[in-house]
């Protein structure tokens, strides 16, 4: 196991995730298991994800921001070690440190894509208030639409229900 002079050197360097001796299996997935021995993203570092459809990218990324938990080992994001938290502080901390775009499901679908851009500012106090340094919820949301290349105003006020997958 991890110790407090590993944890430490690992803060040093700047690792905002680590991963060690991670298990995962879907129940009743009999063929599919994730298994991380060591994973670790520098501070200011990038990560292209790429396999096959059932490879685990999905499943990495929901271990990951804590939608599901390992079935053993430690994921460690920002310093926090994601399984000493129950389901509903898991909720809280992704909802202030992640921002996440599903791919199918998970949307409002009556909200526009601006209101869904949004939505997260109503559960995280933390995150409203990094916003709010920026200016309004609306002007947030513009911003952020606008570093994906999703900044015309007809996509903005387009019902999520219409959208492509």
């Amino acid at each position: 196991m991890d110790t407090q002079a590993q944890t430490a050197a690992r803060q040093r360097t700047g690792d905002i995730v680590t991963m060690e001796h991670v298990r995962f299996a879907w129940p009743g997935r009999e063929p599919f298991s994730m298994s991380i021995e060591s994973f670790s993203l520098p501070r200011a570092k990038r990560v292209l994800l790429v396999g096959p459809s059932g490879s685990g990218k999905s499943t990495f990324l929901s271990l990951l921001c804590g939608i599901v938990a390992a079935d053993a080992g430690r994921i460690e994001v920002l310093g926090q070690d994601l399984s000493t938290l129950g389901g509903s502080a898991r909720d809280q901390f992704r909802a202030v440190h992640f921002g996440i775009i599903f791919q199918m499901f998970n949307l409002l679908p009556y909200g526009s894509v601006r209101d869904n851009v949004m939505l997260p500012l109503r559960f995280a106090p933390a995150r409203r208030a990094r916003a709010s340094d920026r200016g309004t919820p609306e002007q947030e949301a513009a911003r952020l639409l606008a570093t994906l290349g999703l900044s015309t105003p007809r996509l903005a006020d387009t019902p999520a229900s219409r959208l492509s997958v």
